[in-house]
């Protein structure tokens, strides 16, 4: 069984010693620090209402998708209006 989008950032940023409060991509949306598109960092989330993805940076960013884990271009996520930039901490 795969991960949901919010499941997969929750437990890839626990591995990295970041615990979110927040299990869901309206919560991470509503709460946590906001980060403009252009400055984000690898580690920063690119979130909307229903979806998540984590920054890797050089223009790339990992997601959980339902055929799976996938890494791919953040170009569509950093056009879309709908996405905005967050940082975990």
């Amino acid at each position: 069984m795969g991960y949901d989008c919010s499941g997969f950032v929750v437990t890839t940023l626990k591995k990295a010693g970041i615990n979110l409060q927040w299990h869901n991509s309206s919560g991470m949306k509503a709460k946590l620090p906001d980060v403009p598109k252009d400055r984000l960092q690898p580690g920063d989330l690119l979130v909307k209402d229903g979806h998540v993805a984590i920054y890797l940076g050089n223009g790339q960013m990992i997601e959980s998708v339902p055929s799976g884990v996938r890494v791919t271009s953040a170009q569509p996520y950093l056009d879309d209006r709908s996405y905005v930039g967050r940082r975990p901490q």
